[in-house]
């Protein structure tokens, strides 16, 4: 099994590994995925920005973990990839284009519990690129800001995109994204929790009724939305932002539009265009559970041995000597610390 593994400095030549990882699912994009398009994964509980400090203490550490995107049979390919843990999701960025329909070729994995492992630089060696911590500002650092996420995913109207507006009657009351036919709609499909819409306002913009629904039957009705969109402004304004909300739910939705009856008092019609939408876009990740490092299974603490099958299996409690004392403490956060100093 591949595992990454990186320098602890430019100039080192002993290789260190990350104690524990976990594998997301592979998956099949219903769209082209540019590189740098940002994914997410739910996340919550597993403490991932979490490090162990002396006391076996769990304390936060930002950059203790890092997004991986490797083929799992060779022992050399392997491409950090920017990412930020942001509530109880994490969001990294595609480390290459993806195409629709086609399983991604090798496997986005999480390294984690390994101080500063965000922090890195590369060089290559004989045709292959190694990975180093660095610190200075000169980093090739994995690291992104919360404001540095750009997870919305965007879709022109007429593009050939998986998510598109569909309008109902389109050849009549729809022409290009516009028309001024009072009851005339369209739907389109998304995720949440994001959803904006850019179009037209102008002195005959219109009103748009919009349903929000989630896709799927089972949930609950308190999901469903309902707004309405004021396309009146006192001057003609092309292509702008007429609609936002970012309080809807992680899950698809479908959005209806309708062309009200009631125009704002100040307009002199009911004209609507749209132009594009944007949403969070979900690749359906989900987190494998934890694998620990093979090393680490079978380590010594001082005079005693101590491995899965002595202390009852990885992740259980137990009485073993750490430190010279018998505590009782967790045996996979032990084996973990213990990894880390003696590598």
């Amino acid at each position: 099994m591949s595992w990454f593994k990186y320098l602890k400095d430019v100039s080192s030549s002993n290789f260190y590994s990350p104690p524990v990882k976990r594998k997301l699912k592979k998956i099949k994009p219903v769209e082209d995925i540019p590189k740098g398009t940002w994914f997410y994964v739910d996340v919550e509980g597993l403490n991932l920005d979490k490090k162990l400090d002396l006391n076996l203490e769990s304390v936060d550490d930002s950059s203790s973990y890092v997004v991986v995107y490797e083929d799992e049979v060779s022992e050399t390919s392997f491409q950090p990839v920017k990412s930020q843990i942001i509530g109880n999701r994490l969001f990294f960025a595609a480390a290459e284009d993806h195409n629709k329909n086609e399983i991604i070729a090798n496997r986005y994995i999480i390294y984690y519990m390994a101080n500063g492992i965000k922090n890195l630089s590369s060089n290559v060696l004989n045709g292959v690129t190694r990975y180093y911590l660095d610190s200075t500002d000169q980093a090739d650092t994995y690291v992104a800001d919360d404001e540095d996420v750009d997870f919305e995913y965007n879709v022109e109207l007429n593009s050939n995109s998986y998510y598109n507006f569909s309008f109902i009657n389109s050849v009549e009351p729809w022409q290009n994204g516009a028309s001024s036919n009072v009851g005339s709609s369209f739907y389109t499909i998304f995720s949440g929790p994001t959803f904006a819409i850019r179009g037209y306002r102008g002195p005959d913009g219109g009103k748009l009724n919009v349903s929000v629904t989630p896709v799927d039957l089972n949930a609950s009705s308190s999901n469903n939305k309902s707004f309405i969109i004021d396309c009146y402004a006192p001057s003609v304004e092309e292509n702008v932002e007429i609609f936002r909300t970012s309080n809807l739910l992680y899950q698809d939705y479908k959005a209806l539009f309708t062309i009200s009856s009631s125009s704002n008092v100040n307009s002199s019609g009911s004209y609507i265009k749209i132009n594009s939408f944007s949403f969070n876009y979900n690749g359906y990740f989900s987190v494998g559970e934890e694998l620990l490092k093979d090393d680490i299974k079978t380590i010594s603490i001082g005079a005693t041995t101590t491995s899965s099958s002595v202390v009852g299996g990885i992740g259980g409690g137990s009485e073993i000597i750490y430190n010279n004392t018998y505590e009782s403490v967790d045996t996979r956060d032990v084996l973990i610390k213990f990894w880390m100093e003696v590598q």
